[in-house]
């Protein structure tokens, strides 16, 4: 996904050469950007996970793994790039690494790992069981809601719910509830597909929004040169992909901006390495952290 996105943003050059234009996020992209965002719709990289906020009962852990893979088999299905299961139990499992990157931070689990596997969308089910035993049979039914998230924001996206109105069966409670919600969710993808194609196209209607922190603030008029460079840069490629940059926050120690840029993130860090090469007293700038959309640099001037 990542190289077919770096190609569009390099046939975009021709048509991005002038100066950044500084406009509120959303308010539409230029004609030519159409393209760039149909492809980085296109290959949206997904992660799903059951909620947080579900207590698995225990012994019933395949049953909630199962949601998670009829999602993953129908996106895959559709040939869409997906995180799958042991890449986010993996990371998961490192507690020390999720314990730190959180403190501090006004993320969920579900949020952190998404930033971590660099997923564009995540989606957390919430199932809800009902089951009764008749004769030597199990019935099943299942409630489901799939939410759909925005990882570098935590915004949610769109919401999608699902009741059951027949019943499944299965030779035991466990395999009555794993039929059920596989059914349920796969009559539910693809309308959550729509849901976030349709709403992340609203979201990077302005350009994927990146948030840079720069560590080592205290010279503000240097940072503040080093911003005006961003917004007009113009690298060797020609491409001029940044429409907007927005203060966040800012310290005699750090500082935050969110930029509104049509590019891949590997794009984004090589724009930000080639402004900090044209700006005196930021040669010494270097990538300390990335986490998603998320970058950290030092500006090397502490």
């Amino acid at each position: 996904m990542r190289k077919a996105v770096a190609v569009l943003v390099a046939v975009l050059a021709s048509f991005l050469s002038s100066p950044a234009v500084s406009a509120e996020p959303n308010q539409g992209p230029p004609p030519e950007a159409a393209a760039f965002i149909e492809t980085y719709l296109d290959h949206l990289l997904y992660m799903v996970l059951v909620s947080d906020k579900i207590k698995i009962p225990e012994g019933e852990g395949d049953v909630y793994r199962t949601a998670v893979a009829a999602a993953n088999d129908y996106l895959t299905s559709q040939k869409l790039p997906v995180v799958f299961q042991d890449q986010m139990e993996k990371l998961r499992r490192d507690q020390r690494t999720l314990a730190e990157d959180l403190q501090g931070e006004n993320l969920s689990v579900a949020q952190w790992l998404a930033q971590k596997l660099n997923a564009d969308v995540y989606i957390e089910i919430n199932p809800v069981f009902r089951s009764e035993k008749r004769g030597a049979q199990w019935f099943a039914q299942t409630n489901l809601t799939l939410n759909v998230f925005e990882p570098s924001t935590g915004q949610l996206l769109g919401s999608k719910a699902y009741s059951q109105l027949d019943r499944s069966v299965g030779a035991s409670d466990e395999l009555a509830k794993i039929n059920a919600v596989r059914i349920g969710v796969k009559r539910m993808m693809k309308d959550v597909v729509n849901i976030a194609r349709d709403n992340m196209r609203r979201a990077v209607a302005n350009g994927v929004r990146y948030e840079l922190k720069l560590l080592g603030t205290a010279d503000a008029e240097a940072v503040g040169g080093f911003i005006d460079a961003l917004k007009s840069a113009v690298p060797p490629s020609g491409a001029n992909a940044v429409t907007d940059v927005v203060s966040h926050s800012l310290s005699d120690r750090e500082g935050t901006w969110y930029v509104y840029f049509f590019g891949a993130p590997e794009d984004f860090e090589r724009l930000v390495e080639w402004t900090a090469e044209t700006v005196p007293g930021f040669e010494g700038m270097k990538l300390v952290l990335q986490r998603g959309k998320s970058f950290s640099f030092s500006t090397g001037m502490e």
